[in-house]
């Protein structure tokens, strides 16, 4: 009988949980890169000589990337040590030295979403995008 009772409350938890958040999609964020603000960076990357600096934005009202940690990784292995950074923008000319093509950047965005009435969700998002 207690089996039961336990299963019987994860699963009201879950149902709870799943129904409380909304997943965003990674649609709803745009990264932009000076000079190619229109590609689409998560399907076609960057090339080495297209470093500068990148702006992360949502296409969500009351949602913002607060702040985020960028890592260059190779195969399975980092090439730097991830680097923390608070605010939305990052100058990735500073990979310019270590960045090779098949290299790849990793995002773990940390957003703050505010609705009204509500207090404040922080969420987090795993983006990777190529080196061309």
């Amino acid at each position: 009988m207690k089996t039961f009772q336990q299963s019987t409350l994860l699963i009201v938890l879950i149902s709870f949980f799943a129904s409380a958040f909304t997943v965003e999609t990674f649609s709803d964020f745009t990264i932009k890169v000076e000079g190619i603000e229109d590609r689409d960076l998560m399907r076609e990357g960057l090339a080495l000589s297209e470093l500068a600096l990148m702006t992360i934005g949502t296409n969500v009202e009351n949602m913002r990337v607060d702040a985020f940690e960028i890592s260059l990784a190779r195969g399975s292995r980092l090439v730097s040590p991830t680097k923390p950074v608070q605010g939305n923008s990052f100058d990735l000319t500073t990979y310019a030295e270590l960045a090779r093509p098949g290299d790849r950047f990793a995002l773990k965005l940390k957003v703050i979403k505010a609705e009204e009435g509500k207090s404040p969700v922080n969420k987090q998002f795993y983006v990777t995008f190529p080196v061309k």
